[in-house]
């Protein structure tokens, strides 16, 4: 059993919104140019508990890789992991370090990320002489280690003792130019905690340097008032600085997301930019939908799934390959544009590995909201396993009960954020689209219900409550995924979802009452499309738009923005993605425009919007029903749950054709509405069921052919022609 702290951590990058400029681009970076080489200045601390050994918490694993030195000196114990951490040079263009190669690799090989180390042990009695066991904070911490640094001499693992190795840039304001020259100070400075604490086994407070293992800050400043490092018979400042708690563990696997998670918050912006698993429930900036999305790249963290970046992160960075994208598109497959839309009619593209050449496909959905912010889906194809990259289920190198992922297709949603260059930097720097990315994993979406919460999962089990679901009903539109947290009701009598009702993440979910995954939300060998798949208006998962829901939920009090950019509706297209393994780790993607046929039986909910046409096929079922998934916040007064009766419109220009035996069913208060200037037609055997509480309406200026169809109402149902 692994256990590890599951606090993802927070940045508030200060000046990521700079004045007075006149252009701003987020391939400038927020605060490091995404371009180029840095070379990092690690500060590694111990505290070398000698007035309260007890309180240790790394006393407990004497086997770890990063042991203890000797009390009040430097580098007398350095980790063996240190150059597979981070490369202190790059030889021959070619990456070793886990940091490294993981930047040189989201980069397609624009951005190295260099380091060398100096390890601290810090007795606790430096720090506080006068009252042995008394509180101190990482301020206070990192003084002491600096004060020590400057005793014994500047001295780093591999020899890189020269400002000259740590000053190789200006940093700059948020999407402005930065400037790869010196300008006298440290360019970053990282400092790892290997024991700091915030509490003991039992869960009393103290604090031993406060930032516990699994937390981290990033700031633009310095990293303490009084904390100048003394290089070269000079002291030097540090410009930008980030503090994590890491643990004894091993920094060379990638289950230490949150150091990658504060380093690139200098890349892509503040909190408001936490996404991909790396958002928390703490945050101040809106998210766009409740709780908290998981998913992978570089801004995701404990809650993530893959180990590699996205699509959209190199999109905003604009990291290409000039080798397979020799016409530059800032979106491209096989070196053809592929950041599409309806407009651009159906398109076959062969998709390569995402990691190693860049592709990718990145589709508009063709309606939202009035108001509402712009989305679009994305697919990548991650050779996991077979394209030797950082390329895989986060845990399964370093935990044998986890399994790397498969190989396939990855798909996401994007919401907002598509603002790359602006004279406003609030157009490219957003902060109310928090958690922006959804999964969109080939397991579909469904309601659930929940089993227990008190199951064990015998990997990675670092939490005393787990939560175990059941599958409920499919859900196609507006169901849940697996990785994101579940909302269920607490009592039946909240009139809104809160602090009471707060979402859990599924550690085990169960089908027809056998376990089907554990740690799903971390992603597992079931989300990716594989060998030949469709995605089309009758599927599920349905190649359709988001429910969103902009909230605010600070301190897990969850309350709708106002003014918010939403997509409260489905939007229903002819929109249809066929992907097919073509063997050789390439896949075949066709994206068409005009499939509107239902080919299976399926279960619709929300407030479902048609522009186009639907056509039901022979002895085939539309079931209208009630959804249980939440995709608000108050209780709907008519439902009675956390999502809208569901209602089907057809609007204006729209045409519904149930061939012969197909039909529609509304059940638990279901609307079908056929609105004037669109059109329904039965067919011989076709029916409309309308069921006690629900409405079938036919405006009287809609077209209405029935040529042996069949509308039955039963006893408390309604059809109304208006």
């Amino acid at each position: 059993m692994i256990k590890r702290c599951w606090i993802i951590g927070w940045l508030l990058i200060t000046s990521c919104m700079a004045f007075g400029q006149t252009l701003y681009s987020s391939r400038e970076g927020c605060a490091l140019p995404p371009r180029g080489t840095i070379r990092i200045l690690n500060l590694f601390i111990n505290i070398v508990y000698d007035q309260t050994p007890e309180r240790d918490p790394a006393i407990s694993k004497p086997d770890a890789p990063w042991k203890a030195g000797l009390p009040n000196t430097i580098n007398t114990n350095p980790p063996s992991y240190l150059a597979s951490f981070i490369d202190s040079d790059l030889k021959n263009n070619q990456p070793n370090g886990l940091m490294t190669k993981l930047f040189f690799e989201s980069s397609l090989g624009m951005y190295r990320v260099l380091g060398d180390f100096i390890i601290v042990d810090v007795a606790q009695s430096y720090i506080t002489p006068a009252k042995p066991g008394a509180n101190f904070g990482p301020s206070d911490l990192i003084k002491a280690a600096i004060e020590i640094i400057n005793k014994n001499g500047f001295k780093t693992v591999f020899g890189h003792d020269s400002i000259s190795d740590f000053d190789l840039l200006t940093k700059g304001s948020a999407g402005q130019p930065k400037k790869m020259e010196a300008n006298g100070k440290i360019d970053y400075l990282q400092v790892c905690f290997r024991n700091t604490a915030r509490k003991d086994e039992k869960g009393n407070s103290y604090s031993y340097g406060q930032v516990g293992e699994g937390e981290g800050n990033s700031y633009e400043s310095l990293i303490c008032h009084e904390c100048k490092l003394k290089i070269g018979g000079k002291f030097y400042e540090n410009e930008i600085s980030s503090i994590q708690g890491v643990g004894p563990g091993d920094l060379s696997v990638s289950d230490k997301a949150i150091i990658f998670h504060e380093f690139a918050h200098n890349l892509f912006g503040s909190n408001a930019f936490h996404t991909s698993g790396g958002n928390h429930y703490n945050t101040i900036y809106p998210c766009v939908f409740m709780g908290m999305q998981c998913g992978y790249g570089l801004m995701g963290g404990y809650n993530s799934s893959l180990v590699s970046c996205n699509g959209y992160e190199r999109w905003r960075m604009g990291w290409t390959d000039t080798l397979t994208n020799t016409s530059h598109f800032d979106i491209s497959a096989g070196n053809f544009l592929s950041d599409i839309s309806r407009a651009d009619g159906s398109k076959t593209f062969i998709l390569r590995d995402f990691v190693s050449s860049g592709d990718a496909i990145r589709i508009q959905f063709p309606y939202v909201d009035k108001g509402g912010s712009n989305q679009y889906l994305w697919l990548e194809n991650h050779q996991v396993g077979k394209n030797g990259k950082l390329d895989f289920m986060q845990y399964s190198n370093s935990a044998d009960c986890r399994q790397p992922g498969s190989a396939g297709i990855y798909a996401y949603i994007q919401v907002g954020k598509d603002v790359l260059e602006s004279q406003y930097a609030s157009e490219v720097y957003p902060s109310n689209q928090t958690d922006n990315l959804k999964i969109v994993s080939a397991k579909g979406n469904w309601d659930r219900k929940i089993v227990s919460t008190t199951d064990t999962v015998n990997c990675i089990a670092w939490r005393k409550i787990v939560t175990s679901e059941e599958r409920l009903q499919p859900n196609p539109l507006t169901g849940y995924t697996d990785q994101q947290t579940h909302f269920f009701e607490t009592d039946g009598s909240t009139k809104a979802l809160n602090n009471a009702s707060y979402g859990i993440l599924p550690w085990i979910v169960y089908v027809k009452g056998e376990t089907y995954s554990n740690l799903p939300y971390l992603g597992d060998n079931f989300d990716a499309f594989t060998g030949t798949s469709v995605m089309d208006i009758g599927s599920n998962p349905a190649p359709v738009n988001a429910v969103t829901c902009y909230v605010e939920q600070g301190g897990r009090t969850i309350k709708p923005l106002k003014k918010a950019p939403d997509t409260k509706c489905v939007w229903l297209s002819g929109l249809k993605i066929e992907m097919a393994d073509q063997k050789n780790g390439t896949f075949k993607v066709v994206v068409s425009w005009d499939d509107y046929r239902i080919k299976n039986n399926v279960r619709w909910t929300g407030t479902i919007m048609l522009q186009e046409q639907l056509i039901v096929n022979a002895k085939k079922t539309i079931l209208l029903d009630q959804g249980y998934t939440p995709t608000q916040v108050p209780r709907d007064s008519l439902s009675g749950f956390f999502a809208p009766q569901t209602r089907l419109t057809a609007e204006n220009n729209s045409v519904i054709i149930l061939e012969p035996g197909s039909g529609i069913i509304l059940d638990h208060g279901s609307k079908l509405i056929i609105k004037s200037g669109s059109a329904l037609e039965m067919r011989k055997g076709s029916s409309i069921t309308v069921k006690k509480g629900c409405e079938l309406i036919i405006e009287k200026s809609a077209k209405f052919t029935n040529g042996g169809g069949r509308i039955k109402v039963k006893k408390g149902g309604i059809y109304s022609v208006r």
